[in-house]
């Protein structure tokens, strides 16, 4: 998900590589480029990307989605900036592109995604009409999102009020400012961490469209700087053409101290290194007990490996408070909020365990109807990748969190959790929300049927 921001973190991830799962070595190697491109070392991230799609190493499986919704978008952007010609041809496809599109077409396409993101309304009209003053700051964010995407879908020529309200809000200073007979007010109160970064990316977009590009190289900095405090994948921003412009002319090259030197000698050791793995077998492992999983929108899932496409989870009222949305063979289990990582692992276990130290805890019932083991997904990931070898049987699940904390997200609002996966026979415990880290657990429980109910 293009998280390499430092030298450091780049140097760890070429030591690892050479012990990365075949099948995850695409993406390790998505991430290499990624960084070079973004601190303006183009020849690099063009070798370590044409490495990858050379047809030695495993491209990624058509529904993997582990590496983000946006796929192929940073190579294709980077490409369509150096004007290059096509080289990932739309492969693994973004989730918001059709399937064998041209390198235009995608261009097109991550654009609109990434638009959409930073100019979409978020808040609900009966929200807009009296905000508390923290959420002042917010609601003029999206009052310039509104103007900036009225202006620039319907050339209403409002473009420089929404940068002077961007350029307001991002100064960090006290305001007030009157418009249409309507008082706006910041005080002491800021943008959240998200809706910032998204902030400095519509600057750049305004400061783009109205040739001014050569003004935005330092809310590209700042954009880089608030992306890596708040653990912010840097996908999103090359889905616009004038971000993608500023990198690829080297605005962000001084975020890195290695010299170019280093940087050949980095991608000839990984090209080499992979060279020499990919061409003898691959010893045959068994299959993990664990995982880390990024995770987005606070949940997880356990499915067959040919999930049902009509469960969609958290859909009724009650499944968030409970920690848990359920359909037969299938649950997803809810995280604390801020959860950006999970380190999953399962366990067989005859009798039901202490909880420990955990501080948020469900039983649900789970059957795993056909041999192959159980599929652990995402939002982002329908793929086949991530299995527990679970048994055919029917059990009671047991879900334990446990706080895991991790200095990289130690600055930031984000958490990380070890989740204990524990499923027990059919009959030893009832379903049940035990405990939540945030509010208590409901007296009654939601479950979904598609076909049949858990007794």
């Amino acid at each position: 998900m293009l998280r390499i921001y430092t030298d450091q973190l780049l140097k760890k991830q070429v030591a690892k590589i050479v012990k990365t799962d075949r099948n995850e070595l695409w993406s390790a190697l998505h991430d290499i480029g990624g960084y070079f491109a973004l601190i303006g070392a183009i020849p690099e991230s063009m070798s370590i990307w044409e490495f990858a799609y050379s047809g030695i190493v495993p491209l990624p499986d058509e529904e993997d989605r582990t590496i983000s919704v946006f796929g192929d978008g940073a190579i294709s952007a980077v490409r369509n900036a150096m004007r290059m010609p096509d080289l990932s041809y739309g492969i693994p496809k973004p989730s918001f592109c059709e399937p064998k599109q041209p390198l235009g077409n995608r261009i097109n396409a991550a654009y609109l995604e990434v638009w959409d993101r930073i100019t979409s309304n978020k808040w609900s009209a009966e929200a807009l009409k009296d905000p508390k003053p923290e959420l002042q700051p917010t609601m003029m964010f999206q009052l310039a999102r509104f103007i900036a995407k009225r202006s620039m879908e319907e050339d209403s020529g409002d473009e420089a009020l929404a940068l002077e309200i961007l350029k307001m809000l991002l100064d960090g200073k006290d305001f007030e400012f009157q418009l249409k007979g309507k008082t706006y007010r910041k005080t002491k109160f800021d943008l959240a961490h998200y809706d910032k970064a998204e902030a400095y990316l519509l600057v750049i977009e305004i400061l783009n469209s109205l040739g001014r590009l050569s003004e935005a190289k330092p809310y590209l900095e700042s954009w880089f700087d608030q992306v890596v405090k708040s653990y912010l994948s840097l996908e999103v921003g090359f889905g616009l053409v004038g971000v993608t412009k500023l990198i690829c002319e080297g605005t962000l090259a001084h975020k890195s101290q290695m010299k170019e030197k280093t940087r050949n000698s980095l991608v000839k050791e990984i090209i080499s290194t992979l060279k020499k793995r990919l061409n003898k077998p691959e010893p045959v492992k068994p299959t993990p007990t664990k995982y880390k999983l990024s995770i987005s929108y606070n949940q997880f899932y356990l499915e067959p490996l040919e999930a049902n496409r009509e469960v969609i989870y958290f859909q009724e009222n009650g499944e968030h408070e409970q920690g848990f949305s359920w359909f037969p063979e299938h649950v997803a289990i809810g995280t604390p909020s801020e959860a950006a990582q999970c380190t999953i692992e399962w366990e067989l276990k005859e009798k039901m365990p202490p909880l420990g130290k955990a501080v948020q805890a469900v039983v649900v019932p789970y059957e795993v109807e056909k041999p192959g083991g159980v599929f652990l997904r995402t939002v982002d990931d329908s793929g086949k990748k991530q299995r527990f070898d679970v048994p055919v049987g029917k059990y009671d699940l047991l879900a334990r969190f446990y706080p895991h904390p991790l200095k990289e997200f130690e600055d930031t609002c984000l958490t990380a959790w070890k989740v204990k996966l524990t499923f027990l026979p059919a009959g030893s415990a009832d379903s049940k929300c035990i405990k939540l880290v945030y509010g208590k657990p409901p007296e009654k429980l939601v479950f979904n049927s598609l076909k049949k109910s858990p007794k």
